[in-house]
């Protein structure tokens, strides 16, 4: 996913009585469990992931295909992660995802305001297509030296003869 940002979490995480559970059940493995999922939540377009599909996520964690279905079972049982027939998500990456998509869009709305202000009533540069190059802006122009030619000495080098001297001169 393009999308890929900083989700915050809490400092004291590791604190909380269902991951001191998950601990407890799996040791630190289950610790490290916890967050590849959360990653993976928060990577995923809606912040769930497929239920039927559990079992290709061994393969990214490279862990045993037993203890994930162990982990995601105890995971759903104290509520750790919630889940309906199809999908299972964490409150906590809905949560944070919405709260970037809010920030992306306060963003998007404060650039266009900016670009409006920059280019007054030309209604074909805002757009809802961020990604359009507007004909208004046209950029910095560059500044190209031109070459100046050097007169030489003698007539511009025309050299002839058999000499190889320059037209015109004796020895």
């Amino acid at each position: 996913m393009k999308d890929a940002f900083y989700f915050p979490h809490d400092a004291n995480a590791c604190n909380d009585e269902k991951l001191l559970h998950i601990v407890s059940k799996f040791g630190m493995a289950g610790y490290g469990l916890f967050w590849c999922w959360i990653e993976a939540m928060h990577e995923s377009q809606d912040g769930k992931l497929t239920v039927k599909l559990i079992e290709g996520l061994s393969l990214r964690f490279r862990v045993d295909k037993e203890l994930l279905l162990q982990f995601y079972n105890e995971a759903i049982s104290i509520g750790l992660f919630l889940a309906d027939d199809k999908k299972y998500w964490s409150q906590r990456v809905l949560r944070n995802k919405d709260e970037f998509e809010q920030k992306r869009q306060k963003k998007s709305e404060a650039g266009k305001r900016g670009m409006q202000s920059r280019w007054g009533t030309h209604s074909t540069v805002i757009t809802n297509d961020n990604t359009v190059i507007t004909k208004h802006n046209k950029g910095k122009e560059r500044k190209v030296k031109k070459s100046k030619e050097k007169d030489l000495p003698f007539g511009g080098g025309n050299l002839g003869g058999t000499t190889g001297l320059p037209d015109g001169m004796v020895l």
